[in-house]
Protein backbone atom coordinates (compact mmCIF):
# COMPACT_ATOMS: atom_id res chain seq x y z
CA UNK A 1 0.00 0.00 0.00
CA UNK A 2 1.64 3.50 -1.00
CA UNK A 3 -1.13 5.32 -0.05
CA UNK A 4 -0.42 9.00 1.28
CA UNK A 5 -1.95 10.70 4.27
CA UNK A 6 -1.12 14.83 3.61
CA UNK A 7 -0.34 16.90 6.35
CA UNK A 8 -2.69 19.45 7.53
CA UNK A 9 -0.99 22.90 7.33
CA UNK A 10 -2.97 25.82 9.00
CA UNK A 11 -0.29 28.56 10.01
CA UNK A 12 -3.44 29.50 12.42
CA UNK A 13 -4.11 27.17 14.79
CA UNK A 14 -4.25 27.50 18.32
CA UNK A 15 -3.97 25.35 20.53
CA UNK A 16 -5.97 25.98 24.08
CA UNK A 17 -6.05 23.64 27.16
CA UNK A 18 -8.67 24.10 29.43
CA UNK A 19 -8.59 22.34 33.22
CA UNK A 20 -11.54 21.83 35.61
CA UNK A 21 -11.37 23.26 38.86
CA UNK A 22 -12.50 20.33 40.80
CA UNK A 23 -10.24 19.37 43.55
CA UNK A 24 -11.50 15.60 43.78
CA UNK A 25 -9.05 13.64 41.82
CA UNK A 26 -11.76 11.46 40.50
CA UNK A 27 -13.73 14.57 38.54
CA UNK A 28 -10.79 16.38 37.38
CA UNK A 29 -10.12 16.76 33.66
CA UNK A 30 -8.31 18.95 31.09
CA UNK A 31 -9.49 19.86 27.65
CA UNK A 32 -7.59 20.18 24.29
CA UNK A 33 -9.48 22.43 21.94
CA UNK A 34 -7.62 23.17 18.61
CA UNK A 35 -8.76 26.66 17.36
CA UNK A 36 -8.66 28.04 13.90
CA UNK A 37 -7.83 31.60 14.74
CA UNK A 38 -9.39 33.23 11.89
CA UNK A 39 -12.82 31.86 11.67
CA UNK A 40 -12.89 30.61 15.48
CA UNK A 41 -14.14 27.40 14.25
CA UNK A 42 -12.86 24.73 16.38
CA UNK A 43 -11.25 22.00 14.49
CA UNK A 44 -11.10 19.14 17.07
CA UNK A 45 -11.63 18.82 20.98
CA UNK A 46 -9.90 16.43 23.29
CA UNK A 47 -10.79 15.20 26.89
CA UNK A 48 -8.35 13.67 29.20
CA UNK A 49 -10.33 12.36 31.89
CA UNK A 50 -8.97 12.20 35.62
CA UNK A 51 -6.34 14.75 34.56
CA UNK A 52 -4.88 17.81 35.71
CA UNK A 53 -2.07 20.38 35.30
CA UNK A 54 0.55 21.83 34.88
CA UNK A 55 0.21 21.15 31.37
CA UNK A 56 3.05 21.48 28.71
CA UNK A 57 2.28 21.98 25.00
CA UNK A 58 4.43 21.71 21.71
CA UNK A 59 2.91 22.84 18.41
CA UNK A 60 4.79 22.49 15.19
CA UNK A 61 3.39 21.82 11.83
CA UNK A 62 0.82 18.91 12.09
CA UNK A 63 0.93 18.38 15.31
CA UNK A 64 0.24 18.98 18.73
CA UNK A 65 1.90 17.44 21.96
CA UNK A 66 1.09 18.01 25.24
CA UNK A 67 1.84 16.30 28.65
CA UNK A 68 0.01 16.24 31.56
CA UNK A 69 -0.67 14.58 35.49
CA UNK A 70 -3.34 11.63 35.49
CA UNK A 71 -4.49 11.37 38.83
CA UNK A 72 -5.47 8.03 39.14
CA UNK A 73 -2.25 6.03 38.07
CA UNK A 74 -0.10 9.13 39.81
CA UNK A 75 2.05 9.64 36.68
CA UNK A 76 3.12 11.71 33.83
CA UNK A 77 0.98 11.36 30.20
CA UNK A 78 2.27 12.46 27.02
CA UNK A 79 -0.88 13.04 23.81
CA UNK A 80 0.04 13.85 20.44
CA UNK A 81 -2.44 14.62 17.86
CA UNK A 82 -1.53 14.65 14.23
CA UNK A 83 -3.77 16.36 11.49
CA UNK A 84 -3.90 15.44 8.25
CA UNK A 85 -5.74 16.79 4.76
CA UNK A 86 -6.40 12.97 4.02
CA UNK A 87 -5.67 11.26 0.47
CA UNK A 88 -6.24 13.95 -1.54
CA UNK A 89 -4.41 17.21 -1.04
CA UNK A 90 -6.59 20.27 -0.88
CA UNK A 91 -5.03 23.57 -2.27
CA UNK A 92 -0.84 23.17 -2.49
CA UNK A 93 -0.65 26.99 -3.62
CA UNK A 94 -2.26 28.77 -0.79
CA UNK A 95 -3.62 28.23 2.59
CA UNK A 96 -7.01 29.82 2.82
CA UNK A 97 -8.72 29.52 6.70
CA UNK A 98 -12.70 30.59 5.08
CA UNK A 99 -11.60 28.38 2.20
CA UNK A 100 -11.60 24.74 3.77
CA UNK A 101 -14.35 22.49 2.46
CA UNK A 102 -13.58 19.63 5.43
CA UNK A 103 -12.12 19.42 8.55
CA UNK A 104 -8.76 17.81 8.94
CA UNK A 105 -8.52 14.14 9.92
CA UNK A 106 -6.77 13.51 13.26
CA UNK A 107 -4.93 10.94 14.84
CA UNK A 108 -4.33 10.58 18.53
CA UNK A 109 -2.41 8.78 20.90
CA UNK A 110 -1.54 8.55 24.62
CA UNK A 111 1.74 7.44 25.66
CA UNK A 112 3.18 6.95 29.61
CA UNK A 113 6.37 8.04 30.99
Amino acid sequence: DRSVLYKSLNPNLLAVVTESTDMHHERTFIVMYLIDSVTGRIIHSSVQRKAKGPVHIIHSENWVLYQYWNTKSRRNELTVLELFEGMEQYNTTAFSSLDRPQVPHVLQQSYIF
